[in-house]
Formats: structure tokens, C-alpha cells, sequence
């Protein structure tokens, strides 16, 4: 009976088991209720891989780290490894042939950067298409604003070695004449940044690079997204799990599993042997730019220095660039023109004015008006944007 205090029951222990039998018949519906004492040490706790067991069974969001891990290898090791090139870094004395600028700077990491854009200007101005006159123009003898002049020195007729990317930004450049200001860029020269990435990223398909490109790549990147979610959504959605029972756990898990999942699709580009030997080759030579020995300067060509500019612009070591010719190159590049003339030229000096120009020249290119629904930026190898080594502000000196 419910409530009952009777005892009409025996028990008996034999080793680790206990017994219990009723002495009479229980009534419908009756039950019997057991009270045993068990002294501390007798049951054994359960160890931290039970209890962690327990712990995901009630709250499997805690996978998602490991599932999202899972799936990124598997999507990386099938498809985003790069072949063995079978080649170690070393100098190299000039860049891969036929590679421009901009698809160098793009290869070395499967992103384009804003240096690769700006280097590509500079690349057109050694090579005879463009001159860049930089003016500064005085307000009441106190306010300085500095601007640049871009002169079209060769017309369209003339363009017979230009790269597809190369060829688009002449045509944004100088769209109301053979000469226009860097200033008349702003909020208007964002949008060809698309059609210029997307026309690098071609070349370098084009030329065998890669066996997955950073398009394909982003493409993979996404199905590692939806693979890592589904099994989640299907025990949410069936009801048999409630995913958001804790939703701390739901951001630390979240957090922790975007982290995987980034570090992975900055890798899932794959490039063929071809394009791994290449890019062998441009850290090489950026190497041989970063570290250059001033005796073999001596015995390079004298155009060596502007020559090779652009290609130290893309792969940002343009400052020990210019410091390695210090002394050796005594004649300023014809298609610069700067507002202090061309007494006592310095590659320092200069340098530090094509970082100053190179700054304003991606702050123009990539600003956008506010009511414009398109993006100014740009998207990477796995998915990303203007990926670090972006140029920083900051006016270098001009000679």
C-alpha cells in the first residue's frame, strides 16, 4: 500500500550482488521500495573518458571540432595538396619568364593583395605605357595635398604585349583621355577590380599552374561547410538532439571549428608540379631581392633596378631593394616624374616614394561610394580578401 511502512521483505548479499524478495504478494499496482547503504570505495567512479562520453551523448554539438576536422583533411589530402615540386628555395636572379608582377605576388600564396594591383601600374610605366608625374599642390603656403598625374604614353593600337589584367586597368586608368589624376579614381576604378583579380587568376590557370584554382578552391572550401553542419541539422531538425542546449558551448564549438576551417581553406588550392616549381622560382628570386649581394649589382645591367621594381613592389621587399643599389644607381627612371626634380637621386628615396604612392594608389582603387551595393574588395585563395601586406600609409621622401 502507498505509504506503507511494513518490512515484508528478505534480502541477501552474495559478494558484489544484493538480492531483495517480497514475503507476500504485492497488491495492483504495488511496489517495493529498496534502501541500501554503500559504504565509499565499494562502486567504482567513472573514469574522465566515461563522463566525457556522457557528456557528448547529451550534448553532440561538442563533435563539431572533430567532424569539421574530419572533413577539411579529407577535402585538403584529396584534393588541395600540392604535388612534391622536387625543388628547395634558391636565389634566383630573375623571375619566372612570362610571369608578371601581380601573378607573382598572386602565386606565392594563392591571394591577390592590393601590392599586386599597384605593381602592376608601375610594371606598365617601366615597360614605355605609362608616365606617373607626382604634383603637390600648395594652399596659403601651409597646406600641401599631393596627387598623381598618370600619362598614357602609347595608344590602344599599341598594346601588343599587355596581359588580359594589364589591359583592363590602362582601359579604367585612362577612360576620359590619355591623362588623368589618381584622385579622379576614387569611387569610380572599384569596378574593375573584379575583372582585373578574375583576369590573374585566368593567366595563371592559363599558364598550368594550378590543378585546382583558388575559385575551384572556394567552392570545396563551401562543401566543408555543409558537410561539417549536416549531421547537426539532421539531429536538430528529426528531434532526436537538441543542438542548442548550451549555447556557450554552441559559440566555443562554433569558434573552434571556424578556426579549422579557415586554416584549411587558405590551403585547398592545389598547384600542378609546373606551377609548384614555379613558385620555387619567384621565392627565389625574391630571396635573391631581399638579400641582394651589392658585387653582383655591379656586374647586372643598369636598368636591373627599375626593371625588377614591380616585381619587388608584388613581393614587398622593395625596401632592401632600393638599399642595395644605394650608391650604384645615380639616374632616375625617365617615366617618374617627381615635383623636387632629379638632383642627387636616391633608390631609398624613391622607394619610399613608390610605397607613399603605392598607398594612395590602393586607398583610390579600392574606395567606393557609400550608396554602391558592390564590393570594392577583393577574394583570395580561400576565401579570403586583401589578405595581409597591404601597404600602410605614410609619406616617404621624395628626391
Amino acid at each position: 500500500m502507498y505509504g506503507s511502512a511494513e518490512r515484508e521483505a528478505s534480502s541477501e548479499v552474495k559478494g558484489s550482488d544484493v538480492s531483495f524478495e517480497t514475503t507476500n504478494p504485492l497488491p495492483m499496482r504495488g511496489g517495493l521500495t529498496i534502501n541500501i547503504y554503500i559504504p565509499k570505495g565499494i562502486l567504482q567512479q567513472p573514469g574522465a573518458l566515461t563522463r566525457l562520453a556522457w557528456f557528448l551523448g547529451n550534448n553532440p554539438i561538442g563533435f563539431l571540432p572533430l567532424v569539421t576536422l574530419g572533413v577539411m583533411f579529407a577535402l585538403w589530402w584529396y584534393k588541395g595538396r600540392d604535388p612534391d615540386p622536387g625543388l628547395s628555395v634558391a636565389p634566383m636572379y630573375e623571375p619566372p619568364e612570362g610571369m608578371t608582377p601581380a601573378e607573382a605576388g598572386t602565386l606565392i600564396d594563392d591571394t591577390i593583395h592590393p601590392r599586386d594591383i599597384t605593381s602592376t601600374l608601375v610594371d606598365l610605366a617601366v615597360r614605355g605605357y605609362v608616365k606617373i608625374e607626382e604634383k603637390v599642390e600648395t594652399t596659403l603656403g601651409i597646406f600641401h595635398q599631393k596627387d598623381y598625374v598618370f600619362h598614357l604614353l602609347k595608344a590602344r593600337e599599341q598594346w601588343t604585349d599587355v596581359a588580359p589584367h594589364e589591359q583592363v586597368m590602362l582601359e579604367n586608368v585612362f577612360v576620359d583621355g590619355t591623362e588623368t589624376r589618381l584622385s579622379a579614381l576614387k569611387n569610380r576604378f572599384y569596378t574593375a577590380l573584379p575583372r582585373i583579380q578574375q583576369d590573374i587568376k585566368a593567366a595563371l590557370k592559363k599558364k598550368g599552374m594550378y590543378l585546382l584554382d583558388p575559385d575551384s578552391a572556394n567552392a570545396y572550401s563551401f562543401l566543408g561547410i555543409v558537410l561539417s553542419l549536416a549531421p547537426f541539422a539532421i539531429l536538430q531538425f528529426t528531434g532526436y538532439k537538441n543542438i542548442f542546449s548550451s549555447i556557450g558551448l554552441v559559440i566555443g564549438c562554433g569558434t573552434i571549428s571556424a578556426g579549422i576551417w579557415w586554416l584549411f581553406a587558405r590551403q585547398m588550392s592545389a598547384k600542378t608540379v609546373k606551377g609548384g616549381r614555379t613558385r620555387v622560382a619567384v621565392l627565389g628570386f625574391q630571396e635573391f631581392m631581399n638579400r641582394v649581394d651589392a658585387d653582383r649589382l655591379k656586374r647586372m645591367p643598369p636598368d636591373t633596378f627599375e626593371k625588377y621594381l614591380p616585381y619587388a613592389l608584388a613581393l614587398g621587399v622593395e625596401h632592401n631593394w632600393a638599399q642595395a643599389f644605394a650608391g650604384i644607381v645615380k639616374d632616375p627612371p625617365r617615366w617618374y616624374v617627381s615635383p623636387n626634380g632629379y638632383a642627387g637621386f636616391n633608390p631609398v628615396f624613391f622607394s619610399s616614394s613608390m610605397h607613399s604612392m603605392a598607398s594612395d594608389m590602393n586607398q583610390a582603387f579600392v574606395s567606393a561610394p557609400r550608396s554602391s551595393s558592390s564590393g570594392s574588395g577583393f577574394s583570395g585563395g580561400g576565401g579570403g580578401g586583401f589578405s595581409g601586406g597591404g601597404f600602410g600609409g605614410g609619406g616617404g621622401s621624395a628626391f
